[in-house]
């Protein structure tokens, strides 16, 4: 097998076992061993993605294990995508890892974090390599272990705790999804492979169309639970209880977008199921809505972005559904860039200020200049606005829903488009930018060290210049997919700025100078704007819904079954050995004519049994 590709995931994953042995010696050089691993995978991850230019340039395995006649492989497959997914997570990666020297720095468990980013990325990088869907399950799982350890970092704080055992649990319900969708693969094609699986997927999974629609849709549900859509979507704003860094690594950039490049992934099986890929559609819309509007009434910085992230997933997954798979990469790839970069520029703001809160890091940017024209750049991409890259990749996955004559997701995704811009910028303008507060006494917040702001520097680069590649102008990124440039539509081109524009425009109306007009405007209606400032109260559905009367019925199986059934038959071995011991306590007293007199009344017995033999 080629070593090159192998040593991607690897590299990591041994920084991440010297940090497990050796990183309470190391202090602060731990960093450097995480950074240097993960910076030799993204070079690495240069070079392979130079191989993919015309089709699949590496499709290798080893058996791994044979059980009976079920055969499984360790193999790597490098084409466009999984080349290209190599190089996002491990550039973001990269940039995490430096940023996090500055954010982390008075961390206690420094060399810990360090030893689960790394874990994270060994897992993700591996699982976007690797050839085969058991592979992909297992990295899939891990990959969910990392996030549940990045979370649930702050062992201190129970809220951090909780929102960790929240996501985990949450995504296995998806996950089950997926593991029924590889059970029904195999059983039906008999391989786990890629390859193997998208040749019959034109034959058997493709006859009938019904097992195409139902491991399409088994596979989606995989992607709901890592990408945090309707209605597995609850744990994605928890998730904010973790270190900002991985928030904007994990939460943001990489892991959630597992589910994307899954659906991408298996988009050769999805595509003969019309169903399937309505549904995907559909879902991501109605997520993509349901989170705009919710980030436009929430007051933690954090929640914003974490509510934007599931907004543009579900246009991501908008455009795979209805035929556009490259469109929706080629979202994820920008989106990658410029959301991570608005993680990490509120990150920056709180380790300036000390606080997330909208209205306690008001006018942080005027002293926090890098940190505030990075987030610009940042919030520009997000809200589309060209030339920013957010413009490009949305004005795909936007002309694809014209050209192909879906109107009605069209008008929809414009208005998710508008409420996107305004969201973002009344985050800018109510907050970083608006004037800062005057006589509270406050210490005005400093910028942050080197460390993180080169980071930010880059990534703004990023958020600016990544969608020039799969631009009109040159078509680059859809070379990489045998794919013809994107042609200009004036119609959606020019609706989607008016659109974008606007949203900045309203929200300047609405925030600019320090202004609250638009909540004021939105609080007119007081039961609607709490309903959505509350998340449509989804949260409470749950509990009250499904979490309660699961817990009634396990209270009433304890107190009913286990407690007297099982606890009570245990307990009951234990009554009567006591009873018996009682009894048999009284026979020893302890004096020698009672033994004597036992002794003789056994002798006696054993005479008579005896003779009762004999005569017999």
């Amino acid at each position: 097998m080629n070593p090159i590709p192998i040593a991607i995931p690897l590299l990591p994953l041994a920084a991440f076992a010297i940090l497990v042995v050796f990183g309470s010696r190391l202090g602060r050089a731990a960093a450097y061993v995480a950074i240097g691993a993960i910076g030799a995978s993204a070079a690495l991850s240069v070079y392979v993605l130079s191989w993919t230019f015309g089709g699949v340039a590496l499709d290798q395995s080893l058996q791994w294990f044979e059980i009976g006649s079920v055969a499984a492989d360790f193999g790597i497959r490098i084409d466009a995508l999984s080349g290209l997914m190599l190089l996002v997570v491990t550039a973001v990666s990269l940039l995490v890892h430096v940023y996090s020297i500055g954010y982390m720095g008075g961390e206690a468990r420094y060399s810990v974090y360090f030893a689960y980013l790394s874990l994270f990325s060994a897992a993700m990088l591996m699982l976007v390599a690797v050839d085969n869907f058991l592979l992909l399950y297992i990295c899939w799982e891990l990959v969910g272990l990392c996030s549940f350890l990045l979370i649930g970092y702050y062992v201190d704080r129970p809220a951090a705790g909780d929102a960790a055992k929240k996501a985990f649990i949450t995504t296995r319900i998806g996950d089950l999804g997926l593991l029924v969708a590889i059970l029904a693969i195999y059983a039906s094609v008999g391989s786990f492979r890629y390859s193997e699986v998208f040749a019959a997927a034109q034959g058997k999974l493709g006859a009938p169309a019904a097992m195409a629609t139902v491991v399409g849709l088994l596979l989606f549900a995989g992607a709901i639970g890592k990408s945090a859509q309707i209605p597995l979507h609850v744990w994605l704003p928890d998730a904010m209880e973790g270190p900002t860094t991985a928030s904007a690594l994990i939460h943001a950039a990489t892991m959630v977008a597992a589910g994307v490049y899954l659906v991408a992934r298996a988009f050769p099986i999805i595509s003969r199921s019309p169903a399937a890929l309505e549904t995907i559609a559909v879902v991501g819309l109605a997520s993509s809505f349901f989170a705009a509007t919710v980030a436009l009434t929430q007051t933690d910085a954090k929640r914003i972005l974490a509510y934007s992230t599931i907004s543009q997933l579900g246009l991501m997954f908008v455009g795979v559904g209805t035929g556009a798979w490259v469109a929706g990469i080629f979202h994820l790839t920008t989106h990658a860039f410029f959301k991570a970069l608005l993680f990490l520029a509120i990150g920056s703001i709180i380790h300036g200020t000390g606080e997330q809160h909208v209205e306690r890091i008001r006018g942080a940017g005027r002293s926090m200049r890098i940190t505030a024209a990075t987030f610009a750049f940042g919030a520009l991409a997000l809200a589309a606005i060209p030339p920013f890259s957010g413009f490009f990749s949305k004005e795909e996955i936007l002309s694809n829903l014209y050209s192909t004559g879906r109107y009605w997701m069209f008008a929809a995704a414009l208005l998710i488009s508008f409420l996107t811009a305004l969201y973002i910028w009344r985050l800018g303008f109510g907050a970083i930018f608006a004037p800062e507060p005057e006589g509270d006494g406050a210490k005005a917040p400093h910028e942050s060290p080197i460390t993180m702001t080169v980071p930010l520097v880059i990534l703004a680069a990023a958020a600016l210049g990544v969608g020039f590649l799969g631009s009109p102008f040159s078509g680059v990124f859809q070379k990489f997919f045998d794919e013809p440039p994107p042609h200009v539509i004036p119609v959606p081109l020019t609706l989607s700025f008016v659109t974008a524009v606007a949203g900045v425009a309203v929200a300047w109306w609405g925030y600019g100078a320090g202004r609250r007009r638009l909540d004021d405007v939105l609080k007119r209606a007081p039961a609607l704007y709490d309903l959505v400032q509350d998340r449509y109260r989804i949260d409470e559905i749950y509990v009250n819904f499904l979490v309660a009367p699961l817990v009634a019925c396990a209270r009433w199986t304890y107190e009913r079954f286990d407690k007297n059934t099982i606890d009570g038959a245990v307990n009951g071995v234990g009554v009567a050995a006591d009873a018996l011991g009682g009894v048999l306590r009284r026979v020893q007293t302890g004096r020698v004519r009672d033994y004597t007199a036992w002794m003789l009344a056994g002798a006696v017995g054993m005479a008579a049994i005896v003779a009762v033999v004999v005569l017999r």
